[in-house]
């Protein structure tokens, strides 16, 4: 989970940046961390995790995917807030209710050049 957490990170900080290549990107990664996550067939207090993965992938992210594509800021926030609503909303339920992940407000890595053409 931390994979994900840290590309959802770099994901915020591309699209902030309007680099749609790199948010697209990081996009891929977030779907391939998520796959291999669903593939461990994790239950957490009666949560199938790999189930809520899969509705996430199939809404959220594909919400997600559809604002990359469409170099939308606005829809870019709003899905990202819904994605992560989705996040915590299975923490909730799993009884985890103490992990609640938000916007970054700060970069996950600060070895990485953001805005697109960028030296």
């Amino acid at each position: 989970m931390t994979t994900i957490q840290l590309h959802a990170g770099k994901l915020w900080f591309a699209a902030k940046a309007a680099n749609w290549e790199l948010a697209e990107y990081e996009l891929d990664e977030l779907k391939e961390t998520m796959e291999a996550a669903k593939g461990l067939n994790a239950e957490k207090n009666g949560v199938k995790i790999s189930n809520v993965l899969d509705s996430v992938l199939q809404s959220q992210v594909a919400e997600l995917d559809k604002s990359i594509k469409s170099k939308s800021q606005t829809t870019f926030q709003r899905s990202y807030d819904e994605t992560l609503s989705a996040c915590n909303g299975c923490h909730e339920s799993a009884g985890y209710r103490f992990i609640r992940i938000v916007r970054p407000t700060a970069p996950p890595v600060t070895n990485q050049v953001w805005e697109k053409g960028s030296k």
